[in-house]
């Protein structure tokens, strides 16, 4: 990375569904996710993230509707959050939240932007999609809470993970015993607030950079450059 690189680099929030006061920071770039009857829709001028969550199937095709008008504008950086999720659901539902989450596959596809994913208790079923569409746009796993084995098979995979604080706040948390107890690869790896307004994304990076044993600034240089290849685009300036 060139000293111009360096100095650009930017705290990446990835996937927060609350209005951020650090939005307009020069030092902090923030992706503001946007679900249907879940949270307002985007400001004029933010970059955001658009998709139907697993949580608000009903009359999904409608949402979707709205979605998809969203995701062709310029500020929309990625698709979803779209996913599966098992805790809310028996296997019939399963299979309508799959339905729905295949329609955001192939948004994604069709506009080349990447896919941002809900995931609870379904990572085998995400992996079996994955395969089903060799050729699909990149994915991210947001709020990824796994072993690392996990880890290994995503990085295998080319799937990208956003890690929230429940890493250094959840004694239980699988992810949290990930972190202390291995050293991480930070290939495809992002960090997010998702619902905690409360939380600033640079006190994360602090705590994973800490936990970790790595510089801030080093971390901060490598997210970014992950972000640079998540989206394809250059975004030094």
């Amino acid at each position: 990375m060139t000293s111009k690189e360096s100095q650009s680099a930017k705290f990446i929030d990835l996937h927060g569904h609350h209005s951020s006061s650090k939005s307009e920071d020069r030092d902090f770039l923030y992706i503001y996710s946007y679900s249907p009857k879940i949270n307002d829709l985007p400001e004029e001028g933010q970059f955001f993230s658009a998709g139907v969550h697993p949580w608000e199937i009903e009359d999904a095709r409608i949402s979707f509707e709205g979605v998809k008008r969203l995701c062709g504008e310029s500020n929309c950086l990625m698709v979803g959050e779209a996913g599966l999720d098992r805790s809310i659901v028996d296997d019939s539902d399963l299979e309508q939240q799959e339905e729905v989450f295949k329609w955001h596959i192939q948004l994604a596809n069709e506009l080349k932007k990447p896919l941002i994913i809900h995931n609870v208790k379904c990572l085998s079923e995400i992996f079996r999609l994955h395969k089903q569409y060799p050729n699909h746009s990149n994915w991210v796993l947001h709020d990824f809470n796994g072993s690392l084995s996990d880890i290994q098979e995503c990085q295998k995979r080319s799937i990208a993970m956003s890690l929230g604080p429940r890493f250094y706040e959840s004694q239980t948390a699988r992810i949290a015993h990930t972190i202390s107890d291995h050293k991480i690869d930070l290939n495809l790896i992002f960090f997010e607030t998702d619902e905690r307004g409360d939380i600033n994304i640079q006190t994360i990076y602090e705590k994973f950079a800490q936990k970790q044993e790595i510089e801030i600034d080093d971390l901060k240089d490598r997210i970014w450059q992950n972000l640079k290849a998540l989206l394809g685009t250059n975004l030094t300036s």
